[in-house]
């Protein structure tokens, strides 16, 4: 498996960890689900991503609060993040 990329889907909804992960595996990389922003952060701390896909609004710690405490942890994750939302609020973008 060297060479294989790990990617940590983050979303609220299981329908969109489902989604996400099934396109993703399909895609050939290795992936884990966190079901918001702390469990997320707790799989960061103990384990390595090369990616994390997450959802901007959650429950508990938010997508863009997930990010900064992840760079916190580890600055490289700077380039390592995508964000996406069902809500398309001025807000929000």
């Amino acid at each position: 498996m060297t060479g294989v990329k790990k990617v940590l889907i983050v979303d609220d909804y299981r329908s969109m960890r489902y989604l996400c992960s099934h396109v993703l595996e399909g895609a050939g990389y290795m992936v884990e689900v966190a079901c918001d922003g702390l469990d997320a952060l707790e799989r960061l701390k103990s384990a390595h991503f090369d990616l994390v896909v997450t959802d901007i609004e959650m429950p508990k710690v938010d997508g863009i609060s997930l990010y900064n405490n992840a760079v916190r942890l580890d600055p490289a994750f700077r380039d390592r993040f995508v964000f996406m939302t069902g809500n398309s609020s001025r807000r929000t973008v």
